[in-house]
């Protein structure tokens, strides 16, 4: 078994304006490194085993305020967020989102990083952390879309699951059971 914290990245600019932000290397401002310096005070770092950080600088930064440099970081790159193509550093549109999360349509134009190659890399991360840490506490520091990817290939999903459904926060921490 193992007890598995997310956690999504502190709050950037990007995510202030609204702009889809994907693999862009975006720092937190202000806001979101306050955040996740409130969200630290709730996570008991010495309960935890592991610690692994998506390579982004936003996720890396928010995963050592959280262990307040009492755990190694390990970068993972499995865990970077979902590409989006030419649509980072845009205005996100609720039509092309639409369709970004379509799992029957596995949309790839534009360059976005189709469905199921993300929800793919969830599913290798979940069983490469079965496979090495059984009976360990795992603190993973990602982002919304692939906390999202995540969480359905832990809780199961369908062709016809509404993905849009489950919308991590910046700065919010959620607990899983691996068995």
């Amino acid at each position: 078994m193992i007890h598995l914290y997310l956690v999504r990245h502190g709050k950037t600019m990007w995510n202030q304006k609204g702009f889809v932000q994907g693999t862009r290397d975006i720092d937190m401002c202000e806001e979101g490194i306050e955040a996740v310096k409130e969200l630290s005070k709730s996570i008991a770092i010495d309960d935890i085993d592991v610690c692994f950080s998506s390579p982004l600088k936003r996720a890396y930064d928010t995963a050592k305020i959280l262990t307040g440099g009492k755990k190694e970081i390990i970068i993972n790159d499995l865990i970077i967020e979902r590409c989006y193509g030419d649509y980072e550093g845009t205005v996100k549109n609720r039509e092309v989102t639409d369709r970004q999360w379509d799992y029957k349509l596995n949309d790839s134009t534009h360059g976005i990083e189709p469905l199921r190659d993300c929800l793919d890399r969830a599913s290798r991360f979940i069983d490469y952390l079965k496979n090495n840490f059984d009976n360990k506490t795992v603190l993973v520091v990602s982002h919304g879309a692939f906390i999202r990817c995540i969480h359905f290939v832990i809780l199961g999903f369908t062709e016809d699951t509404k993905f849009k459904d489950f919308k991590p926060e910046n700065s919010a921490i959620y607990e899983y059971t691996l068995n």
